[in-house]
């Protein structure tokens, strides 16, 4: 057997008092047998009390997850969430835990590490697989989001941020991509995304240094487009 599982954390980059916050405070897991499609056998979800924070989640999580704070206040701590997974991982001789990114990985192991001394969370952790590492291959990506990855396997999310709802999404976008059922159009499409993207945040960031330089963006800009040279230094001192 194998299963798919998705994690949601209390941090915020925004929050000062949160970067460095990982506190699981939803998990959810679904066990399939991969001999039979992919069948979903079982599935796992609870919400998890905070570590740190005093409990409490922050603002901007809750605006972006949902989650509100008497759904954690009355979930598991970690180490029932871990003895959970183990007892599953048991029942059903499960060989490898999916998750998309080491996200998952790294604030599981935050967590042990805040508890110090933890039953068998390696015992979990040691089946954890990047799923996102065969798909990025298989699709010739670069960390493309779950999201995007739901658009080009044409399988969207019924919610964000969900961690049920992002588990049985890795699950549906594994299948597809696994069986080639993937839209190659839309593909395509989101490389010429990527790289426009990426041209324009190197643009953006150009135009923020010539800003600091006191140079006159729109000139420059425009001299580009008649592709016209750098002056040289001794006409360039001139100006």
């Amino acid at each position: 057997m194998q299963a798919y599982l998705d994690a949601e954390f209390n941090s915020d980059v925004d929050n000062s008092n949160a970067r460095e916050d990982y506190s699981l405070i939803e998990v959810a897991m679904i066990i399939c047998d991969e001999r039979r499609s992919n069948k979903i056998i079982d599935t796992y979800h609870t919400y998890v009390k905070p570590i740190k924070n005093n409990g409490r989640l922050y603002e901007r999580i809750i605006e972006l997850t949902g989650i509100q704070q008497e759904q954690v206040d009355s979930g598991k701590n970690f180490q029932s969430v871990i003895d959970d997974i183990k007892m599953y991982i048991e029942k059903y001789e499960i060989d490898n835990i999916f998750t998309f990114s080491s996200a998952d990985a790294f604030a599981f192991r935050w967590n042990a590490k805040q508890y110090a001394l933890i039953r068998n969370h390696k015992t979990v952790t040691k089946l954890f697989c990047d799923l996102s590492r065969k798909i990025n291959k298989i699709l010739e990506l670069n960390e493309p989001s779950l999201l995007d990855l739901s658009v080009i396997c044409e399988c969207e999310p019924e919610s964000a941020h969900n961690a049920l709802s992002d588990a049985q999404l890795l699950r549906n976008i594994d299948i597809r991509v696994s069986s080639g059922k993937y839209n190659e159009d839309i593909l395509e499409l989101y490389k010429i995304y990527v790289m426009s993207r990426n041209v324009y945040y190197k643009f953006k960031m150009d135009v923020e240094k010539m800003q600091i330089l006191g140079m006159d963006t729109e000139l420059w800009l425009e001299n580009a487009k008649k592709n016209q040279k750098f002056p040289v230094f001794s006409d360039y001192r001139k100006r």
